[in-house]
Order: structure tokens, then sequence, then C-alpha cells
């Protein structure tokens, strides 16, 4: 309710927003500007811009000009790193383990796979590939998820094979990761040769079975780290040409668009507070919000909302 309430609230400030310009009232109008995602930002003194009219290709070129200033704002808020970080923590809760935890059935050992809330509640029991696997939910909706490898397999690993692993896990930072990747892929691979060399007889044999069942999981852990960063990577190229796009529209489309608002338009001062008043007999087609920033940027406001930058103008 108080969604559609909000939702109704708004398209009352677009309307009487609107109707600043199309009634062309003749007293100065008292307006306030929300500069939202903007203002950490913001250096200097920002101006609304009014113009009469404006062909369809500035139109054009101020919605680029403002779509790439939206996606290089988003990209630079911290949400990428921070989610990062989160990933690769519960990689590492993944991470292979022959250590029993207390409490726990001598037979197998527990990794975290996933948990969250669900809508029903309930459990799962039985043997999927070779594996225990154990699914509890409990009456909250609240549920945690459970992948049991049996100790008898994995207990006669050699601690060689799996104490470098714990460590290299345990010390992954999401600026390393590369590095440690390539650490325990080549741990994989060595453990893997001598392995496949082993006996399958005797205690050798044993060992030979634990090791195999430890390198899967090995196997399925590094793809983990592996595709986080393949994602870090691709993020990263993504922005490279997101920045590329942003100097080459500067250089080109940029100076056109500038060179119109500024020889198009009138400004207005706003206050500290956000604060402005547009004249009353102003019969402008477009408001546009010049804001300093490291460079001038400019923010079609006309409908009084923008959504992606949360920037917001209304009627006092």
């Amino acid at each position: 309710m108080f969604r559609h309430a909000r939702k109704f609230l708004l398209c009352l400030l677009f309307f009487n927003f609107i109707g600043i310009s199309a009634l062309g009232a003749s007293l100065p109008v008292e307006c306030r500007i929300l500069y939202g995602d903007l203002e950490r930002y913001l250096k200097g003194e920002p101006k609304i811009l009014t113009i009469d009219s404006m062909p369809a290709s500035i139109g054009s070129l101020l919605e680029k000009h403002q779509s790439l200033i939206s996606m290089l704002l988003r990209d630079t808020s911290g949400q990428k790193e921070a989610e990062y970080s989160q990933n690769l923590s519960k990689y590492k809760l993944l991470a292979p383990s022959i250590q029993r935890h207390t409490g726990e059935s001598e037979h197998r050992d527990k990794r975290i796979s996933d948990s969250g809330t669900f809508s029903v509640t309930g459990s799962v029991d039985g043997i999927v590939d070779g594996y225990y696997t154990n699914l509890q939910l409990a009456a909250s909706g609240q549920y945690t998820n459970y992948e049991h490898y049996y100790r008898e397999v994995t207990k006669a690993s050699d601690p060689s094979l799996y104490r470098l692993i714990e460590n290299l896990t345990a010390n992954a930072t999401v600026d390393d990761l590369e590095l440690y990747i390539n650490a325990m892929s080549m741990h994989w691979k060595k453990w893997n040769r001598r392995t496949v060399s082993m006996r399958n007889q005797g205690t050798e044999g044993v060992m030979k079975v634990a090791n195999r069942a430890y390198l899967t999981m090995l196997d399925m852990h590094i793809k983990n780290f592996e595709f986080l960063h393949e994602t870090i990577i691709n993020d990263k190229n993504d922005r490279l040409k997101l920045q590329a796009e942003w100097t080459d529209f500067k250089k080109n489309e940029g100076v056109i668009l500038s060179d119109y608002l500024k020889n198009s338009s009138k400004e207005i001062g706003i206050s500290s507070s956000g604060s402005f008043r547009l004249p009353g007999d102003s019969q402008f087609k477009r408001l546009i919000l010049k804001f300093p920033s490291s460079e001038t940027l400019f923010i079609d406001v006309s409908s009084g909302v923008v959504p992606i930058l949360n920037v917001r103008v209304f009627k006092l």
C-alpha cells in the first residue's frame, strides 16, 4: 500500500512540476532539487538551465551523455568490490576439508554449500553421486544446505595434499586471486600425477582412493575461484570500454552538446539547500541540471525525476 501511495505522490509531483512550464504561471515558482547519488561528486556551484527548444539531434546527444554518466557513476559505487569480497568469503567456506567438526559423526565431514530462506519445511536425506547429502529446513523457513563427505574416504588423504590448500584458501584475497588459483592448480596437478602412480593395494591403495576423493573436491573448489576471477576480469574490461566510450564522446559529441546548451539556455542559480526560482513567465521545454564534478555534467530533469541517479526536482 505504501509503495502505491508513494507512486501516486510522485505522479502528483510530476504533474505539478510539468504544469510549471505548461501553464506559464505569472508568479515565480519556487522549486527544490535533490541531487541523490550525484551529491557525493559535487565540486562547485550547480546551475539550472532552461531551454525554450531543443532539436531532436541535441536531445539524442543529451540522452547518450546522461546514459554514460549513469553507468560510470554506478560502476564506481563500490558495490562490485563488496560483491567480490562476499563471493570470495562464500567460496572459502566451500573449501574441501577432512577435519571433523565437534559433535559430528566420525564418518563424515561437513561444508556449507548454501543458506537462506525457504517457504516450506521438511528434510531430504540420501546418497547423491556417492556422497551423503542432507538438506534441513527449519519451521521458520530458514535453511542451510550441507554436503557431507565420508571421512572413511577422505581422512586417509596425505596431509601434504590438503594442508597447503587450507592455507592458500584462508589467505586468498580478491586482488591476488589469480596468484592463489595458480598455486592451487599447480598443487592439484602435482598430486594428481602422484596419486595416479600409486598402487591400488594395501595402505597405499587406501590413500590413493582418499586422494582421488579430495582431488575431485579440490577441482570444484578451484573452479569456484576461477569463476570469480573471470567475473572480475570481465567487469574490468567492460569498465575500460565504457571509459573509452566516454572519452570519445567528450572529444566529439560532447563538445557539440556543451556549445548548444551554452548558447541556447538561460542559467538559474541554485542555493546551498537546493532551492531555485523559475520565472513566472517561463515557457521552457527542457530543464537541465548543469552539475560541476571533476567535469561538467548535464542531467535532463524536465520530468521531475531521474530514477537511475535518484535526482528529483519538485515544486515547493
